[in-house]
């Protein structure tokens, strides 16, 4: 095979490795059950990323420790609110792992903020056995959904989004995150 073919190969495996599905399951079978299944929260580790326009030494918006219990905050409650958060860490199937590739994007000079970019993965363990993993699938931003979107697009185009609006941001990828895990198992 020459070297077109090889590439054209190596292209096509990168882009579907998240087609299927995200999961990567190490114990078969699974004894996780989808939307039944209840986890406690372990890790959450954010890695905080400035993207351009940010204004060095700006104190105004969340730092990396205060972006972390942002998201603990808001992963726990829509855990709860999806009926996954184990009451008791003995009564869990497991423990919840998660990282967040978390870039903040910034309008007019560094004072307001754009939509963020963010990648996520998890793992979920039990006993020191991982279960299942979900590696990071690509980059996306937020939707917050018709009206709201087109909202928080006009906020965000008339340099308004600061940081009273990123618990929004947060919210919504905390939920999003929680979303997938909702689906592992059988």
């Amino acid at each position: 095979m020459n070297m077109k073919v090889y590439l054209l190969l190596f292209f096509s495996i990168i882009s579907t490795a998240c087609v299927g599905s995200p999961y990567t399951y190490h114990v078969d079978p699974t004894p996780l059950k989808a939307g039944e299944s209840q986890y406690v929260l372990g890790k959450v580790d954010v890695k905080l990323t400035l993207g351009e326009g940010a204004i060095t030494g700006d104190k105004t918006f969340a730092n990396q420790a205060q972006l972390e219990a942002e998201f603990r905050k808001d992963l726990t409650a829509a855990m709860k609110a999806q009926g996954i958060l184990a009451e008791h860490p003995q009564s869990a199937d497991g423990t919840l792992d998660i990282q967040v590739d978390y870039t903040r994007n910034f309008n007019n000079g560094g004072k307001s903020l754009n939509k963020p970019h963010v990648k996520h993965a998890f793992i979920i363990h039990h006993d020191n056995v991982s279960l299942v993993s979900m590696p990071y699938c690509g980059s996306y931003t937020t939707d917050f959904g018709s009206f709201a979107e087109v909202d928080a697009n006009a906020q965000i185009a008339s340099f308004e989004w600061n940081e009273k609006d990123e618990p929004r941001d947060i919210q919504l990828i905390a939920e999003k995150i929680i979303q997938d895990v909702v689906k592992v198992g059988d």
